[in-house]
């Protein structure tokens, strides 16, 4: 891996494998490991930067791969069902990624692979899912970076509205 010092959290691989000579090394986290209950079912998500490594060949592009893993629901039995593939938030960001690259929008990010698996025995929900959205990586700083919240309403609302300009 690139930087020794990067911690990811112990249920996760330095490297994802997709299909048989193509995988994915995790560089460096953007985001920490997180528990959001803003979909349904609730997940925790970390972000990354990563390379693609095809037929043993490591690429010279830098991608964004979102991980997300099944957590236990709040207020809920820790023996939670496990059967959910993927979140509703997950399958609406797929949708938008696939529009971005399809109209190949210079604007946002475009999805570039999804992987789902299941969690191990050291994961938030054993059994649970984990899925690996790849995407291509903008340039520039992150709004969360930029302290998009912290920002006066004023300034969120002109970022929002040149980014949907941007998307038409």
């Amino acid at each position: 891996m690139g930087d020794a010092n990067v911690h990811l959290p112990a249920f996760l691989p330095k490297t994802v494998e997709f299909a048989p000579g193509l995988s994915y090394e995790l560089l460096q986290p953007i985001t920490t490991f997180r528990q959001c209950h803003d979909g349904s079912p609730a997940e925790g998500r970390i972000v990354l930067t990563c390379k693609r490594i095809q037929d043993g060949e490591v690429n010279s592009l830098e991608y964004i791969i979102k991980i997300k893993a099944r957590v236990p629901e709040r207020n809920s039995d820790s023996e939670a069902t496990t059967e959910a593939t993927s979140s509703n938030t997950t399958r609406a960001e797929l949708k938008a990624l696939s529009v971005f690259r399809n109209i190949n929008n210079p604007y946002a990010p475009h999805l570039v692979d999804y992987k789902e698996a299941v969690q191990g025995p050291h994961g938030p929900l054993p059994g649970g899912y984990l899925t690996f959205t790849v995407m291509t990586k903008m340039p520039g700083d992150s709004l969360h970076n930029l302290y998009f919240w912290g920002m006066t309403d004023d300034e969120r609302k002109e970022i929002t509205e040149r980014f949907l300009i941007a998307l038409r």
